[in-house]
């Protein structure tokens, strides 16, 4: 699904093939007999080869700075566990994104040599990088990352992490938004055969998305499309069965962090609502939403409260650009729960849902439910984000070669 079928000049074709087989791309796999076609026998190819990796690093950041890096190294094929060579997570102190490229360096220095130890080659004959893929929770437009007050680069500026790193390592270097990477790693899995989808993901203190239109990842003009978290909704009224003034506390949600009120992120994502109840997310959705008389219960309406918003976010997406299937990458919490169920992460579901019906154009909702009856949910678990985001971040390495040799990316090259 990376490129549409075209005329190539095969003799154009074997030339790039052999030169990818001899700087150990390409590896050439046992010829296979095809008795439906005729001609020679078909000998498939594949990345691989042990001259060459790919490195990933997540910035982690909370309070207005970054805390920690999760780096990685994979073989070119860069998707599953067994192609992550070596990987480690450094936590930083008294950080700013102003000086990362620095701890990545030194990050990206330590895996190169404990890998070059793992795989006992000789120094001059260590393993080369073929890039550098970073991942960050902003919107990223040319390489640079642009300001927001919860990654603490001023808003209305941007930062250029590319160039500092690369003049350090004089390896090239693509950064890129954490779910637009997500969108990347599904349009390499194929696991979807619709072309036009929307990534969803509900993160701990944010609801981004992705957009795949046509089988390609769209950044919008400056890099900012899909963002459904900064979407201005309207809160859902408190029910009459329970009191204002008991709630207050749950009530008053805050401003979101770029500033705005009543936005999605105000509602919808796990540290509000962990907040808004005083205990932790996994105990606050399994509570009861609803009492014996079956009104909603304080949980139970926070959630719902959440869900709501956040199906208000989602139409915006539907009424936008008429995905042919949302996914939405949420905690197990979430994206477990059964129609039916009772607890507050069923309220979130339920509302979300029917929110989605009531401000959506037309059969835009069952569109985006690819023709189900619910969204498409995926577990994204939050232990795990971090590596699943370095593994995101290296195969972007790949994807960035393949843009620019179809000359789809930003430098507009072949």
């Amino acid at each position: 699904m990376l490129a549409r079928p075209t005329t190539v000049n095969p003799a154009i074709v074997s030339k790039a093939v052999a030169a990818l087989i001899d700087m150990d791309v390409l590896v050439e796999g046992a010829l296979r007999p095809d008795e439906k076609r005729t001609g020679r026998p078909v000998k498939p190819l594949r990345l691989d080869g042990d001259t060459w990796g790919l490195a990933g690093i997540t910035v982690e950041h909370n309070d207005d700075k970054p805390v920690a890096l999760t780096g990685l190294i994979t073989s070119l094929r860069a998707d599953i566990d067994r192609d992550v060579l070596v990987e480690h997570t450094v936590e930083l102190r008294d950080a700013s994104f102003f000086d990362l490229a620095h701890h990545i360096h030194q990050l990206i220095e330590h895996l190169q040599q404990e890998l070059n130890t793992i795989e006992g080659r000789p120094k001059g004959q260590a393993r080369q990088l073929m890039g550098i893929g970073i991942q960050v929770a902003a919107p990223v437009h040319q390489g640079k990352i642009l300001g927001g007050t919860h990654i603490g680069i001023p808003a209305g500026e941007d930062y250029d992490l590319a160039t500092p790193l690369q003049d350090l390592t004089g390896i090239p270097v693509v950064v890129d938004n954490d779910v637009n990477l997500l969108a990347v790693r599904e349009l390499y899995r194929s696991e979807y055969k619709e072309r036009d989808l929307a990534i969803v993901a509900v993160l701990q203190d944010g609801v981004g998305a992705a957009l795949i239109l046509d089988g390609h990842v769209y950044r919008g003009g400056g890099g900012m499309a899909g963002e459904p978290g900064h979407h201005q909704v309207l809160p859902l009224p408190l029910p009459p069965t329970l009191d204002e003034e008991s709630l207050r506390h749950s009530l008053s949600v805050g401003a979101c962090h770029c500033g705005k009120e009543n936005h999605v992120d105000c509602f919808a994502v796990p540290v509000r609502l962990r907040s808004a109840l005083d205990q932790p997310f996994k105990d606050a959705a399994r509570v009861r939403s609803r009492d014996e008389n079956s009104e909603l219960t304080e949980a139970g309406w926070i959630f719902r409260r959440g869900g709501n918003a956040l199906g208000q976010g989602l139409a915006t997406i539907i009424n936008s650009v008429n995905p042919s299937r949302i996914v939405m990458m949420m905690r197990k919490e979430l994206a477990s729960v059964a129609r039916g169920d009772q607890s507050a992460a069923a309220e979130y579901i339920d509302a979300m849902e029917e929110a989605v019906d009531e401000y959506s154009f037309n059969r835009g909702a069952h569109n985006a439910r690819a023709g189900a009856n619910m969204l498409t949910r995926v577990t994204l678990d939050p232990q795990q984000t971090p590596r699943i985001g370095a593994l995101c971040a290296a195969l972007r390495v790949l994807d960035s070669f393949v843009l620019h040799a179809r000359g789809r990316d930003e430098c507009g090259n072949a």
